[in-house]
């Protein structure tokens, strides 16, 4: 086992944990130096911006997904976050609270014929991928196509409903993403289905199921959404 000789800064955001625990117990994989978390920069001689977990940083801006009059993006200083998701317009991260990672396929709106997402598109109504910034989901409150009456199920078959398109088109699983609408654009999703492609929602596809066994199996409150598509 990895212990502290005292204990974590950050122990009172880990409360399952005891505070003497390094980087959960696991020191063969992980690596903490002080209990920073994940920020969202370049990194020196990097190409653009990515999730990293990074120990000597002690804040960093991110977009706030709004452009001022001028239409620069604004932006706003975060100190660490527990654990968080990050779109980039193909995959879908999992950035864990212990420093570890994981990513499925995903793609948003409609897609162009190699199957790619279209960040260009995205203030495009019914269109374009869900637009940039940040956004969040809640773990706690997960819809599924079970849970559904056999009149919703119905309805929703017949491209009605709570679920219109059934699970062809969403899956067996989805989760609301907040805000619910960002200017023009609402009703943002994170789904499965059977085949990639959406009116702007966060699309899993076939991966969405073994998404949420992975990350929805422990409910673990909101976690933050971060869409950046790298331009």
């Amino acid at each position: 086992m990895g212990i502290w000789l005292t204990t974590d800064p950050l122990s009172d955001r880990y409360p399952g944990w005891s505070p003497y625990n390094y980087v959960a117990n696991n020191p063969l994989v992980n690596i903490d130096p002080n209990g920073m978390e994940w920020y969202y920069y370049q990194a020196d001689g990097a190409d653009e911006k990515d999730w990293h977990y990074h120990e000597d940083t002690p804040e960093m801006e991110i977009w706030t997904g709004e452009l001022d009059d001028k239409g620069n993006k604004i932006m706003q200083m975060t100190e660490g976050l527990m654990e968080l998701l990050a779109f980039n317009g193909s995959s879908l991260t999992w950035y864990m609270e212990n420093g570890t990672s994981q990513n499925w396929q995903a793609v948003s709106g409609v897609v162009d014929h190699n199957g790619n997402t279209q960040p260009d598109l995205q203030w495009v109504k019914d269109v374009g991928p869900i637009p940039e910034g940040q956004f969040f989901v809640n773990t706690d409150i997960p819809q599924l196509w079970n849970n559904l009456s056999a009149w919703q199920k119905f309805k929703s078959n017949v491209g009605r409903g709570q679920w219109p398109g059934g699970r062809i088109s969403w899956g067996n699983q989805r989760y609301e993403i907040f805000p619910r609408s960002v200017g023009n654009r609402s009703g943002f999703f994170l789904h499965g289905g059977t085949n990639f492609g959406s009116k702007g929602c966060i699309d899993l596809a076939g991966c969405m199921s073994d998404f949420f066994y992975v990350f929805g199996s422990n409910k673990r409150g909101t976690v933050p959404l971060f869409v950046y598509y790298g331009r």
